[in-house]
């Protein structure tokens, strides 16, 4: 590569660079028996993969898990067993709220909410995705519109956003702190597999509702609490396979030629599984979960030498412009996710990468702005004449709607045991911009359509093949079914 060409993509991984942090055990960490695996599907010991109120072959019962996503275990006698168990269940810290236990997890408790409702949401605004800054005045915008029309059963709506940083242990952290600290009824995932499996886990533990975008279905099947609001990446990969082979039938023709690149995490092992079954003869590049340049300059190497023609990507957006940025070749790249399918990562795609990153497809659980205002109205009304909105906007404003559309069925009469009941008996739910949702008490994955995102790149392209006004999505289909 020319030293011309490196310096703008050492600009770039700069500026997406993942964020490392440590954090400690929780408090009650020390007077329970802790092992590993668990929320991140590491460790080698006995409680890995096991799920709450599940024993180990020693007896011990998994109650919960740590900021760092590992199960926290104890006697089968003890009172915090008993309390997923079935048996009598200690005072919750914020006092007077018990729980029961519901499908082998705690379950949501039957405090009646106060006058506030707060949604806690928590996303890799770092260390993933270049993350735009607009997710502020998003908060701001969809809390004021439904507060200005009296709330929800007269309850203010309240949204705080807390930055994962792409880790899971980080993300075990922030749910612990909205949920004991700020009082939030549900939680929200808005990106990023392993973080939701750990904070849903972690939730579930404590009897929160949590809602994500679908991705992993790894350890979150059995959760009582637990819904996704989109297809997971299990559902997705018969779905993104048939739209290769129908779309780009030259490219897509030759198993051996497609390609899924992933990053090595036990939650995404269910989606390359899928991929395989789905594409037989297709070929898979596993990475380290956090790649390091070396190695996305190689698989970059190995994907032009074996001749790739379509590939998947399954990793970071800032892994995958640098890696799409060293290739010599052109492949047409499809894939899913959901940070994937963002605006900020269009503009950097183009300006870093633009002749390998143009017309690459994703699906998405919301369309960009080019078809948002008119696939819902009171969407397009609610913007009004303002200009500063984007896909961000669009995407928190779906998953809101949906979720206040559950909390209205519940009525005035608000407790968290209501909501779950409620969301898992809730069919036909539609937004105009999300996903239909259809949950049952046994199937809380709720979609089966996905909307198709198109990279577009603003401009002429430079010598290099890069396009230095950016770019953006376009969106090409609308709940895709098949």
């Amino acid at each position: 590569m020319t030293r011309k060409r490196m310096l703008p993509m050492l600009a770039l991984m700069a500026a997406l660079s993942l964020v490392t942090a440590a954090c400690g055990q929780k408090a009650n960490v020390s007077n329970l028996a802790s092992g590993g695996g668990g929320g991140s599907g590491g460790g080698d010991d006995a409680a890995a993969g096991l799920e709450v109120g599940e024993t180990t072959e020693d007896g011990k019962v998994v109650v919960g898990f740590d900021a760092q996503g590992k199960a926290i275990l104890a006697d089968a006698d003890s009172e915090e067993a008993q309390a997923v168990l079935g048996g009598k269940t200690p005072t919750s810290s914020r006092g007077g709220t018990t729980a029961t236990t519901v499908g082998g997890s705690a379950a949501p408790t039957t405090k009646v909410w106060g006058n506030t409702i707060t949604i806690g949401v928590h996303a890799p605004i770092t260390g993933a995705a270049p993350l735009p800054s607009s997710f502020q005045d998003a908060v701001t915008f969809v809390k004021n519109h439904y507060n200005a029309k009296g709330g929800v059963h007269g309850r203010q709506l309240e949204i705080v956003i807390e930055d994962d940083q792409y880790q899971p242990a980080i993300a075990t952290q922030r749910c612990t702190e909205m949920v004991k600290g700020k009082n939030a009824f549900l939680l929200i995932g808005a990106a990023g597999t392993d973080q939701i499996q750990a904070c849903a886990r972690w939730a579930a533990s404590a009897g929160v509702p949590y809602l994500s975008a679908g991705v992993t279905e790894k350890g979150l099947t059995t959760l009582k609490n637990y819904f996704a609001i989109s297809m997971s990446y299990k559902a997705q990969m018969p779905y993104v396979v048939k739209y290769m082979k129908e779309t780009f039938p030259t490219k897509a023709s030759d198993p051996s030629k497609a390609f899924m690149v992933y990053s090595d995490t036990p939650n995404f092992g269910d989606a390359v599984s899928a991929w395989k079954d789905a594409f037989p003869g297709a070929q898979t590049l596993r990475l380290p979960r956090v790649p390091s340049q070396g190695d996305l300059n190689a698989a970059a190497r190995e994907l032009c030498t074996k001749g790739v023609q379509v590939a998947l990507p399954l990793m970071a957006p800032s892994n995958w412009l640098f890696l799409i940025g060293q290739m010599t070749c052109t492949p047409q790249w499809a894939g899913i996710g959901v940070t994937m399918g963002i605006n900020e990562v269009a503009k950097n795609g183009c300006r870093a990468a633009g002749r390998n990153f143009t017309g690459a497809r994703f699906f998405s659980p919301f369309p960009n702005t080019d078809k948002a205002p008119a696939m819902d109205p009171e969407f397009k009304a609610a913007i009004g004449n303002t200009t500063k909105w984007d896909d961000i906007w669009v995407a928190l404003w779906g998953t809101t709607k949906g979720m206040v559309q559950i909390l209205d069925k519940v009525g005035p009469e608000l407790t968290r045991a209501k909501f779950v009941t409620t969301a898992e008996n809730t069919k036909g739910l539609a937004t105009g911009l999300s996903p239909v949702l259809n949950f049952s008490p046994t199937n809380h994955f709720g979609a089966n359509e996905t909307h198709v995102l198109e990279a577009s790149c603003t401009g002429s392209a430079d010598g290099l093949g890069n396009y230095p006004q950016g770019g953006k999505y376009t969106t090409p289909t609308t709940f895709l079914k098949y």
